[in-house]
Parts: C-alpha cells; sequence; structure tokens
C-alpha cells in the first residue's frame, strides 16, 4: 500500500515517473489524501484523466461529501448526515469564513473539499480549437428550421448577442450559421425593427434552404419590456410583409414573450453547451456570416474571433458575498476584464431553448413544428462521451477507407489563445514560412 499525503502539491512527474511505475504491480493499492485545488492546477487535471471509455482512472471518495442540490447551490448541506464531517462545529466553520474573505476559492477547497479556484474555465480550450478546426458543415437541401437565442443589451456598452442555428438530426449536431453583436447606443423603435428585419432576412439569404422554414425566436425576457417590444416589431414586420413564418417563445409568466433566465436554467444552459462542444456536437455552417458582414470570408472570421474570445472568457468566478451558512456564492459570466459576454451567451442560450421547444406541448409550438420538411422525426440530443467517442473513431475509419486526408476534414483555421487571434491558413502558413527563415544555421549545432 502506497499513501501519499496533500497529493495534490506534488508535480505531475513524481507520479509519472516514481508513484504510477510502481503501482501497476500486482496487489498494491494508492492512496492520495489532498486538499483539491483548481481545475487549472496541473495535478488536479492529472487525477481528472479517463480511461477509453471516459471513466476516471483514479477514484475520487470526497470525505463528508454534500449532496448534489446543495453542493450546486454552494450552501451548507443538512440532507446528508456528517455532511460537513463527523465532530466539526457548523458555529466556528461560519465563523472562520471570515478568515477567507479574500479568497472564497480557497473556502471551498478547505472546507467543501470541492476543486475550486476563484475563476475555473467552462469551456475548455482544445474543445473550442477542435470546433474552430472541424470542416464547416454542408448546408442540406432540407431544414427543419432556424433557432435564433437573443441576448439583449442591459444598457451602457453591452452588445445585443444574436446567434442562428439550425440542427441536423441525422448526425446529432448544431449547425451555427450567423453570429451578431452590434451595440446599439440609442435603443429606439426605429432602429431596433431595422436590425430585427436586416438580422433576419439576412439569415434567410445565406442559403435556399432557408428561404421558407420556420424561424423561431428565444429572447431573454428581461428586461420584459425588451421581449415584449421584439414581439410587437415582429407583429408589424410580417404585417408590412418585410419578414414571414417568424415566431417568438412565450415562457415568462402570464404567456408573455421572452424566454426566463434562472439561476438554475442558466446552469443547464452552460452545461448543455458544454457538453456539445466537448462531444463535437457544434460546427460552423458553410455559408457561415453575419447581418452586418454577409458571408465575405475575413468579416466572418472577425465575428468568430469575437465569439471565441468571449466564450474562452466565460467562467465560474467566486463572488465576495456569502450565503447565511458562511459560504461563497459563485455566478457564471463572461465579463472578466471589462469583455462583453453576450454573443457567447446567446450561443449558450441556443441549444437549451431549442429542446425546451421540441420537446413542448404547447399547441402554438406543435403547429409550427407541423410545418418541418424533413422525414426525421425527433431533435437533436446530447451524446454521451461514449457514444461521441464511437462515432468519431467510426468517422475516421471512414476517412482512411475512403482515402481522404485529415486536412480534407478541416478548415485549417487556427485559434492563437495567447494573442486572442484567430488565423486562417494562409496566415498559419506564412508564420511557418517566417519561422524556417529566421531559423540560423548554427540553432542545429550542439
Amino acid at each position: 500500500m502506497i499513501i501519499v499525503d496533500e497529493g495534490n502539491f506534488i508535480k505531475p512527474d513524481v507520479y509519472l515517473q516514481s508513484i504510477f511505475p510502481v503501482v501497476q504491480g500486482k496487489n498494491i493499492v494508492l492512496i492520495i489524501l489532498t486538499t483539491p485545488l483548481g481545475q487549472d492546477n496541473e495535478t488536479t487535471r492529472l487525477f481528472n484523466t479517463k480511461d477509453d471509455d471516459g471513466k476516471p482512472i483514479i477514484r475520487a471518495v470526497r470525505i463528508g461529501r454534500s449532496c448534489d442540490a446543495c453542493r450546486e447551490a454552494r450552501t451548507l448541506c443538512t440532507h446528508v448526515e456528517n455532511a460537513t464531517g463527523e465532530g466539526l462545529s457548523k458555529r466556528k466553520r461560519k465563523a472562520f469564513m471570515n478568515f477567507y474573505a479574500d479568497q472564497m476559492h480557497v473556502a471551498m477547497r478547505e472546507y467543501t473539499g470541492e476543486t475550486s479556484d476563484d475563476s475555473v474555465e467552462i469551456y475548455k480550450k482544445e474543445w473550442i480549437q477542435r470546433l474552430l478546426r472541424r470542416k464547416p458543415f454542408e448546408t442540406p437541401a432540407l431544414i427543419d428550421m432556424l433557432f435564433v437565442s437573443i441576448d439583449p443589451a442591459q444598457g451602457g456598452s453591452c452588445e445585443w448577442g444574436f446567434c442562428a442555428c439550425y440542427y441536423d438530426v441525422l448526425t446529432n449536431m448544431q449547425v451555427i450559421v450567423q453570429l451578431d453583436g452590434p451595440q446599439i447606443d440609442d435603443v429606439t423603435p426605429n432602429l431596433l425593427m431595422e436590425w430585427l428585419r436586416e438580422s433576419i432576412n439576412h439569415l434567410r439569404r445565406r442559403s435556399p434552404s432557408f428561404a421558407t422554414i420556420p424561424i423561431v425566436i428565444a429572447c431573454e425576457g428581461a428586461p420584459i419590456v425588451i421581449s415584449r417590444q421584439l414581439q410587437f416589431y415582429v407583429t408589424m414586420l410580417i404585417q408590412e410583409r418585410s419578414i414571414f413564418n417568424v415566431h417568438i417563445m412565450r415562457e415568462m409568466p402570464g404567456d408573455a414573450p421572452g424566454v426566463p433566465k434562472t439561476a438554475v436554467n442558466t446552469r443547464h444552459m452552460v452545461e448543455f453547451s458544454a457538453h456539445l462542444l466537448e462531444n463535437d456536437q457544434v460546427a460552423f455552417s458553410d455559408v457561415f456570416g453575419s447581418a452586418i458582414s454577409g458571408i465575405a470570408r475575413d468579416m466572418a472570421l472577425r465575428e468568430k474571433t469575437k465569439f471565441l474570445q468571449q466564450l474562452v472568457n466565460v467562467k465560474i468566478r467566486m463572488t465576495p458575498s456569502q450565503r447565511q451558512d458562511g459560504l461563497p456564492k459563485a455566478r457564471i459570466d463572461g465579463k472578466g476584464g471589462g469583455m462583453n459576454d453576450d454573443v457567447a451567451v446567446s450561443w449558450i442560450m441556443n441549444y437549451y431553448w431549442y429542446l425546451q421547444f421540441m420537446k413542448s406541448s404547447r399547441t402554438s409550438y406543435i403547429q409550427i413544428r407541423n410545418q418541418m420538411f424533413t422525414n426525421h422525426p425527433g431533435h437533436v440530443t446530447l451524446l454521451s462521451h461514449y457514444q461521441a467517442t464511437r462515432l468519431k473513431r467510426i468517422r475516421d475509419r471512414n476517412a482512411e477507407d475512403s482515402g481522404a486526408s485529415r486536412q480534407a476534414e478541416e478548415s485549417g483555421e487556427y485559434y492563437d489563445f495567447e494573442q486572442n487571434e484567430l488565423l486562417p491558413p494562409a496566415e498559419l502558413q506564412a508564420r511557418a514560412v517566417r519561422a524556417r527563415s529566421n531559423v540560423r544555421d548554427d540553432d542545429y549545432l550542439l
């Protein structure tokens, strides 16, 4: 038996070069006692390594772990016996939280056994890189509908996030068609109507497949006046025959237009979108662009860059405020460093509300669904890690059998996270040439 104390503070090389080679022997058990550190800690990432079936290789056992609901809500658990550890004083625990006023993420690690940091990234850089390098999704002839999610500006320098996707049931893919984040300083009826008309008409013109199919809009209902205004403008534009077959979801109290954003459904939106991204169920359309830029390649790259910059910045952040039990609160946002997050939020909303729309028994939603053209019932579902890995292996095997190269299956684009810059294939090649030309002959000398 090998016992390691405070295992998270030991460098991964010690495990890889000294401990793991010994543990592979029969009848040898490795027990690691440790306080969890942040998700960005290299040893934490080592401990989170999974096998080919997606199961953790190292089994994690949290002593006195809270129930799932209280752990998600960041509250002191009273539903599980000895959840805070036998013999520990809740009164002292609450008082001691004052020592951690400026380091609440440390309190979460030391007192609840949760892997926590002052901010934890949600959308891993490797997932984003795979999305970017994925070959653009070829637009099929028949599409069920276009689903639009809008994150309206709350004032100031905020943008109006606009994300339009369609969902391919055969391949279980979300396909991003249009992303926009205009800043509308003077929110007047004329400007909003013009923006809405241009956004929808640009979307229609991207492909003949989009010309007549239903467009469903999920607009955040806070402030409620915005979603009511959008419903009014949609009605007016339809009456003017400027747009057609456009519908706004009504999920607010009193059957009001708009969709709510709560602590619970925000967490679900983030979880669902992260799951799609991790399992390679997201792709950009071959006609991707924005209402501002059309489909010109350089402008489309600009819109992608804004979206990816915001997505990288969306994190779980600890807040200085506390709950009544003394534990810290957490929030999900992408406004760190003074950045906007509206375009990313509009994409994060999209799949969750698409799913609610497809599963709803509302008569108005059923009538819209009856307009769908394809013969493939159902909706895009979240694949398990095993299913996603298996499908990827099948795709790779088919590509090898057909003699297709990996480059043919990739877009060739690359995101430089250090410089926050999206690089097209031509720029990547140019940089590679420059790098080779800067190598001197004596660089090869030992």
